[in-house]
């Protein structure tokens, strides 16, 4: 009881309610595109609560990933997963080491200002050769930016972007999968994930499920870029919000 007390107590059912039905869009995003999920998750579960950033939000898109990951398995490219997963994993160590210096109380104006970075890095266009440096360190700046916000994205867009749709969709989640365990384990490391964050992730599960279900039964993207831009002008517009939110 005390533990669901420490979870819910602040929370109106109303917020729950919201929060789920954001991380439904968010979810049939993803599942439909390969990408989106906490660029529209994040920034709005943040300004309902911000209880629901990153440790939360992170719990629950492990689970997208995992599903994802195993719809396109047979794509997977184990020689570009193993260097960007390393590159995750040492991001994710130094995000947890910046995260001793941080209060994530007050993190709504970094949560925003990383998101913003992660819009400007989405629309740069930059194509990166898959050269052993660069899944390094696009993995290693995915990893720190995840466990300072939860968006690890962007830069794995901009390393995909004129790959295959299945091939990319497929290599992300799976290095989404590396990413939000390293995450977790850094968030935990630093005292931002324990039963309280599992009991938040649990809550917004209904969500995922059907965003997922429904994404793989009913939503067809036929205007990728439009739907692309929508999404970055959703992220940026919550992101200049969250710097603004008051305390």
């Amino acid at each position: 009881m005390a533990e669901l007390e420490a979870a819910f107590g602040a929370l109106h059912p109303g917020q729950l309610v919201v929060a789920n039905l954001i991380v439904l869009a968010a979810t049939a995003v993803q599942a439909a595109t390969g990408i989106g999920f906490a660029l529209i998750a994040i920034p709005l579960l943040a300004l309902v609560d911000l209880s629901f950033v990153p440790g939360p939000s992170v719990f629950v898109a492990l689970f997208l990933a995992l599903f994802m990951t195993s719809a396109g398995r047979t794509v997977i490219v184990r020689e570009e997963l193993l260097p960007v997963g390393a590159g995750v994993v040492a991001g994710a160590a130094l995000g947890a080491v910046l995260l001793i210096f941080l209060d994530l109380a007050n993190m709504a104006p970094v949560f925003g200002g990383v998101i913003l970075a992660a819009v400007a890095i989405s629309l740069t266009g930059l194509h990166l050769p898959f050269t052993l440096r660069n899944l390094v360190g696009v993995g290693s700046i995915a990893g720190v930016m995840g466990v300072l916000s939860g968006i690890h994205g962007p830069p794995l867009a901009l390393l995909y972007q004129r790959s295959e749709p299945e091939k990319a969709r497929a290599m992300i989640a799976s290095i989404f999968f590396v990413a939000y365990i390293a995450t977790i384990a850094a968030l935990a490391s630093a005292g931002y994930f324990g039963v309280r964050e599992i009991l938040l992730g649990l809550a917004l599960m209904p969500g995922f499920l059907l965003g997922y279900v429904l994404a793989r039964r009913y939503l067809v993207i036929r205007n990728p870029a439009a739907f692309r831009r929508g999404v970055l002008v959703i992220a940026a517009a919550s992101a200049i919000a969250l710097m603004f939110k008051a305390p």
